[in-house]
């Protein structure tokens, strides 16, 4: 298959698995109703988009990585590394914290909105409006996008809204996932840096 036809296909796969998620709980017969589409399917097609040129490179690693598409990939996982080696993880009765403020939640009529909390990402805080360290701050440069993307699915709503974090659980899907979504975006940049080098050379070369 060419690359536009795997980067269309899974950017379609993209919009509508994100729109399923997004709208979970809907009725089932509500979640694919125009109506009912949510602002994060045209994010989640680039996400699929973006999937698709990295499975485009892997089937031919040898021909398709350029050494710019290696460099940006190594310097993102080198980031991820430093946020999972410097930033301590949240003990666990901090999570047990969080699930009793969410039985709260749950048990309180209206939402109290707040805006500024942190993301609990592989266990560890990081923060929104302000990095918790170094690591944290490379982080946010490299991966903020597609981890604030995933958290946004992955967190149900009235605990997000109302600053309440992500479990234990979730925490290590918003890694995971974040980190394939960050992946996908440096391998298609370093490979957009090497098809302008090898047009600049022929541009070059023709005078």
């Amino acid at each position: 298959m060419t690359r536009f036809r795997i980067c269309a296909a899974l950017a379609v796969i993209g919009a509508i698995a994100t729109q399923l998620s997004a709208t979970r709980y809907l009725p089932l017969a509500d979640r694919l109703r125009w109506e009912s589409w949510n602002e994060l399917v045209l994010p989640g097609a680039i996400g699929g988009a973006l999937l698709g040129n990295l499975c485009w490179v892997a089937m031919k690693p040898f021909e398709r990585v350029t050494r710019a598409t290696l460099l940006c990939v190594l310097a993102h996982v080198l980031v991820w590394i430093s946020f999972l080696v410097f930033n301590p993880p949240l003990k666990e009765s901090e999570f047990v914290d969080i699930n009793a403020r969410r039985t709260g939640q749950d048990a309180q009529v209206g939402l109290d909105v707040v805006d500024d909390a942190p993301i609990v990402v592989a266990g560890r805080l990081s923060g929104t409006f302000g990095a918790v360290n170094t690591a944290d701050y490379a982080l946010h440069l490299a991966a903020g996008p597609a981890v604030t993307f995933v958290e946004w699915l992955v967190v149900p709503p009235r605990y997000r809204f109302s600053g309440i974090p992500a479990s234990k659980g979730e925490s290590y899907v918003i890694a995971g996932v974040g980190f394939v979504l960050s992946t996908s975006f440096w391998t298609a940049f370093g490979g957009g840096i090497s098809a302008l080098r090898r047009a600049y050379r022929r541009r070059q070369a023709a005078r």
